[in-house]
């Protein structure tokens, strides 16, 4: 364990380990405690609450944005006003960030700005690389699960990482070390495969069937 420690420090500033969730998964700087309790704790308001989950580099962003659109559209169609997108994380924030979160009070709520861009759009949207059993407790939660083929993730990944600043996460190996450390799964939310079975059965198909969709990236490009 301390070997792992040592090699995992030489490219992170530092991962997070959650004691509530079934299985541990190392995650980025941005990530604490108090961010999982307020994502457990959360009780959604809004009868259309959708989370879009996926591993990192799966086709999140895409499907955040396909999601906002048809949001969008739905607006329009009805003649109601549509907020200009200024950035796609305003209306669909990353529920692992804490600055998300509006800790001021207990239990911590998401932040106004977030809560004012869904009043726009008539829905709670969010993204995130979680487990499912790190999801709120509530079962008012609908779920996106996207997936990808694990080589073009691996390697989205490595370019994504690689320019993203130390203090936030990023990775200052090399190309091999990096494949070397998320096969290992040192990387930050762990391996590929333990993601995928956290949220799909042996047979691909999602464990939560009544709330949950698979998306794979494949169908999203036809």
């Amino acid at each position: 364990v301390f070997l792992l420690a040592l090699k995992f420090s030489r490219h992170f500033t530092r991962f997070t380990s959650p004691p509530s969730m079934s299985t541990s998964q190392p995650l980025l700087p941005i990530t604490f405690p108090r961010t999982l309790a307020a994502i457990s704790s959360y009780t959604p308001t809004n009868p259309k609450t959708v989370i879009i989950a996926s591993y990192p580099k799966s086709g999140t962003t895409w499907m955040q944005n396909l999601v906002y659109q048809l949001l969008a559209l739905a607006k329009r169609r009805a003649g109601s006003p549509v907020a200009e997108l200024s950035h796609i994380s305003d209306f669909c924030p990353f529920l692992e960030n804490d600055k998300a979160w509006d800790h001021s009070a207990s239990p911590a709520s998401l932040a106004p700005h977030h809560l004012a861009a869904h009043g726009t759009i008539d829905a709670a949207i969010f993204n995130t690389h979680l487990y499912l059993s790190a999801m709120p407790a509530s079962g008012d939660v609908r779920y996106l699960y996207v997936t990808r083929d694990a080589k073009d993730v691996c390697n989205s990944f490595y370019h994504h990482l690689s320019h993203q600043a130390p203090d936030d996460g990023g990775y200052t190996g090399g190309r091999a070390e990096f494949v070397r450390d998320w096969s290992e799964g040192s990387i930050a939310f762990g391996p590929w495969g333990t993601h995928l079975k956290e949220w799909l059965e042996d047979n691909g198909e999602v464990k939560d069937k009544e709330r949950c969709l698979r998306v794979d990236y494949s169908e999203m490009k036809r």
